[in-house]
């Protein structure tokens, strides 16, 4: 089983990645998008459920994608929380 990246989209300043393949033995979808705010990773939203159709599970991750950015909008974020080290 492999993930392909099977679409990208643009929301603002995101970059929205999706990766979608089929589990042969669990003979299912599998996938995830990757969010990215000005180049830098940001959040991984997987699939959490089994869906008819590969339109359909990247449907899912496209609208998961908004609803995350659009939650990100909301919250403050004055400062950096990278990983610094130690």
């Amino acid at each position: 089983m492999e993930n392909h990246r099977t679409d990208r989209h643009r929301f603002e300043d995101w970059d929205v990645f999706i990766y979608l393949g089929w589990d042969v033995l669990e003979r299912t979808f599998v996938g995830r998008a990757e969010l990215y705010l000005n180049d830098a990773f940001r959040a991984r939203i997987g699939l959490n459920r089994d869906f008819a159709t590969t339109d359909d599970a990247a449907a899912f991750l496209k609208r998961s994608s908004q609803s995350f950015i659009e939650d990100w909008k909301q919250r403050e974020h004055s400062t950096d929380s990278e990983f610094s080290e130690l």
